[in-house]
């Protein structure tokens, strides 16, 4: 506060009382920075309010966020990812915990983001997604057995069909899922035709063959007959004949396809 000897100097510097007028004030811009300046001020005392939101004017009026200082520096909103977490190309942002924030780092080339094996969190994997499909063999019949399938007595002939699909670029594996009964030995040929518009549908692409396959009376047979698709091509038609060349009937079942 003010003391009583300084309050009666700024009455006379500005009051003449001799001849009651004021004087003429010229420099009375002051910046409190010292005593001839006016002294240091108590904020509170000057300003019992001095907790604004600057909402309104009546709160100190709006303010651009462009002309606020000290906003790149520090952590002040740590409700917000920063950008300095990523660092580098590629990386990507994800949670590891409730609120908790780390990154991936991008992986090498040709490689795809999975989960990790132990399904706490993301790692790269060479090589390309795999995906799949199955075709069962046309003719299937519940009541031939547990599983819809295409009875094929000796000689008899099965067909698994399907259209490359557009996102396919390489064949992985595929598998024919068949039975027979009654058990034995088998023969059995695997031939696959694609024709593209204008070709021959007797196109071959490939064959998988055995002779003298030993199965059991209805177990289930799992045949790597990957060698008869190559070469597939993006939406040719694709057409497996299963003959049963020698032994019991068999039960085909269809082929599982995987592709990258």
């Amino acid at each position: 506060m003010v003391s009583t000897a300084s309050f009666y100097t700024i009455i006379n510097d500005v009051y003449d009382p001799s001849s009651h007028a004021l004087n003429m004030v010229l420099n009375y811009v002051h910046t409190h920075g010292t005593n001839s300046e006016g002294g240091q001020l108590d904020w509170d005392n000057v300003w019992s309010d001095a907790v604004h939101s600057h909402a309104s004017n009546a709160e100190g009026g709006s303010l651009a966020h462009s002309a606020l200082l000290g906003l790149t520096t520090g952590d002040d909103h740590t409700q917000y990812v920063q950008e300095s977490l990523l660092t580098a190309q590629g990386d990507i942002p994800y949670a590891t915990g409730s609120a908790t924030w780390s990154k991936i780092v991008k992986g090498s080339a040709l490689t795809f983001l999975r989960v990790n094996s132990g399904g706490t969190g993301y790692d790269f994997a060479t090589g390309s997604a795999t995906k799949e499909f199955f075709a069962p063999f046309d003719g299937a019949n519940k009541a031939f057995s547990y599983y819809p399938s295409a009875p094929l007595p000796q000689s008899a002939v099965g067909y698994a069909s399907f259209v490359v699909p557009a996102n396919y670029s390489t064949t992985t594996s595929v598998y024919a899922y068949f039975y027979v009964s009654p058990g034995g030995t088998i023969d059995y040929t695997f031939a696959t035709y694609s024709a593209g518009s204008g070709t021959s549908i007797t196109t071959g692409i490939g064959t998988a063959t055995a002779d003298g396959l030993a199965v059991g009376t209805n177990t289930m047979q799992v045949l790597d007959i990957t060698s008869a698709f190559y070469p597939l091509v993006v939406g040719r038609p694709v057409s497996c004949a299963f003959t049963n060349d020698e032994g019991g009937t068999v039960g085909a079942i269809g082929i599982n396809v995987k592709y990258s």
